[in-house]
């Protein structure tokens, strides 16, 4: 007996700590490419972005990784930020600096700050953000870090000038040329040369500022930046159209739109539009100025620049009240109202939502920390209570009753799976009367005899064919196959699998999957392999659907398959 415990102890140590390690191993590693793909997706889908943040942070945390659950925080606040939720993208760069490692990673606390600067900038918190400026600032002297020294200056300058503090202003933007010039860095030259002229003007000295916005153009042509020319060519053709010299500003729109053309910039096309239009009032070509000011109107509401829509409203509403047209005057006054209360309606919608993602987070926050005294307490009274003898034996036991329940868990996991692949199974014999096809229980099927038959064709070639093989298949293809409409297709599938056409397909997809994973021929296929044999054209998409129908990852699901 003596032997049979050693032996089975011995057993239970091995998958106690051997299974765990293995899997922190792997969350580790997929944490740190959720991460690489987190960056490459903020800026051009920050809402996905988002997500993975959060699988991210939930992962990190149970691994107890500070170092991994600190730069998740940091990516989700990110995250936030490109879906303009400044308060909350503010909340997690703090959670970020308040992680154990953020004293010892110090790049993590100058992205950190430097960020939250920009939050603060955004709320117009100008106290605050000067405030994380400063400190982003100390840290890169003490990286020694000149580059990030120097855009901190003009980070700083730049705060400054909103602050309508002239001289800090010019000392940060002065002080940060300087250092540039020396460095010989020309783009960060212009960068600084473009902000002061901008300053300069704002501040009445117009021809100073012209100045240093043309040796910034000057700059941007040397190192052949064409998209930061057309910037400056656009702020120049500003300067003096306000200046009331039409010709030089035209030349200098002439050349904004020669260089735009290869952009296609709607935003500077609109901008243009307006300054073209400022001219026209100057030179008295009213009907002219009026005309180019509805296209940029148009053009605005065209890209969703409401803001900007509205600016041109009001100039027409000062051309209106001049030229004494008082009904349009009105109608355009009416206009500007209704989207000044939709804009504010819009900005507390959004300042509420922001408000409720921070309660939920601050009300989790408690809650673990409450759990984490409670399992403090009483470990501590458990570890006074039993002896170590107590406390192996009933490790041991907590051991194999866990072994247990998972064997007893994988039983009605396979059963569960085996079960739905028979009923693809007995489809691909042609029956289909008696197919079955996973539904979503929140829309229950609805019986329609127009449908009825359609439903029954497609599930046949879907399944026959594996046409889900496809990554590209869509609806359009299978409706040239059964000669009919999409929309007949969408209506016979929604009514009788109480799904969409994507999720239909994704439910071939993720069997034809299953049945892969428990064929011994294909359990070594990666997941990427395996999600492209399926039809999954991104591997991220697998892993999702994979576990939204099963309840598993295609991994756990592959090792419980083997138990």
């Amino acid at each position: 007996m003596h032997v049979l415990y050693n032996g089975l102890f011995a057993f239970l140590a091995t998958v106690f700590f051997a299974i765990p390690f293995s899997y922190a191993a792997v969350d580790t590693t997929l944490i740190t490419k959720k991460h690489l793909e987190i960056r490459k997706l903020v800026t051009k889908d920050p809402q996905q972005a988002l997500t993975l943040a959060k699988e991210c942070v939930d992962l990190s945390e149970d691994l107890a990784d500070d170092s991994l659950t600190a730069r998740s925080y940091y990516l989700l606040g990110l995250g936030y930020y490109y879906i303009s939720q400044f308060d909350v993208s503010s909340a997690y760069y703090k959670k970020a600096l308040e992680s154990p490692v953020a004293a010892k990673d110090i790049d993590l606390q100058s992205s950190c700050w430097n960020n939250l600067g920009i939050n603060y900038e955004m709320r117009m918190k100008y106290s605050e953000s000067l405030d994380a400026y400063l400190k982003s600032l100390r840290i890169a002297e003490q990286l020694a870090d000149a580059v990030l020294i120097g855009k901190s200056w003009i980070n700083i300058g730049l705060l400054y000038a909103k602050l309508n503090n002239e001289k800090e202003a010019n000392h940060y933007l002065y002080k940060a040329l300087d250092f540039f010039t020396k460095e010989g860095d020309q783009l960060n030259m212009a960068l600084c040369y473009q902000n002061i002229g901008l300053l300069l003007v704002n501040l009445g000295k117009v021809d100073e500022g012209i100045a240093h916005e043309r040796k910034a153009l000057k700059l941007y042509e040397e190192i052949a930046d064409t998209q930061n020319q057309m910037y400056i060519l656009y702020n120049l053709a500003n300067i003096y159209s306000q200046k009331g010299l039409v010709p030089q500003s035209n030349q200098y729109i002439v050349q904004t739109e020669a260089i735009n053309d290869k952009y296609g910039d709607q935003l500077i096309t609109n901008h243009l539009r307006f300054a073209k239009a400022e001219n026209a009032f100057t030179e008295g070509k009213l009907v002219e100025a009026e005309r180019l000011l509805h296209e940029a109107k148009a053009g605005f509401n065209k890209i969703d620049a409401q803001g900007e829509a509205m600016h041109v409203n009001r100039r027409l509403m000062d051309f209106y009240a001049a030229s004494g047209r008082y009904d349009e005057y009105v109608q355009l006054r009416e206009s500007n109202f209704k989207w000044f209360e939709e804009e504010y309606v819009r900005k507390e919608s959004a300042h509420m939502a922001e408000l409720k993602i921070l309660y939920e987070q601050e009300k989790k926050d408690l809650q673990l920390e409450s759990q984490d005294r409670l399992i403090h307490m009483k470990t501590r009274e458990n570890w006074l209570l039993y002896s170590s003898l107590t406390i192996l034996l009933l490790a041991m036991g907590s051991l194999s009753i866990l072994y247990v329940r998972l064997k007893t868990a994988n039983r009605v996991l396979l059963k569960k799976n085996r079960e739905e692949i028979n009923y693809f199974k007995q489809y691909d014999g042609s029956d289909s009367q008696t197919a079955v096809v996973i539904t979503d229980a929140a829309n229950p099927v609805v019986e329609d005899d127009r449908f009825k038959a359609l439903h029954s064709d497609i599930l046949e070639i879907i399944s026959k064919q594996k046409n889900f093989g496809n990554p590209n298949f869509n609806m359009a293809d299978l409706a040239y196959q059964l000669h009919t409409n999409e929309r007949y297709i969408s209506s016979a599938i929604n009514q009788h699998s109480g799904m969409n056409f994507n999720r239909l397909v994704n439910s071939f997809r993720v069997n034809e999957a299953k049945k892969m994973l428990l064929n011994p021929t294909y359990r070594n296929l990666s997941n990427d392999q395996l999600a492209d044999r399926v039809g999954f054209g991104n591997v991220n998409t697998f892993y999702r659907q994979f576990k939204e129908f099963t309840g598993f990852t295609p991994m756990k699901f592959k090792k419980l398959s083997k138990l």
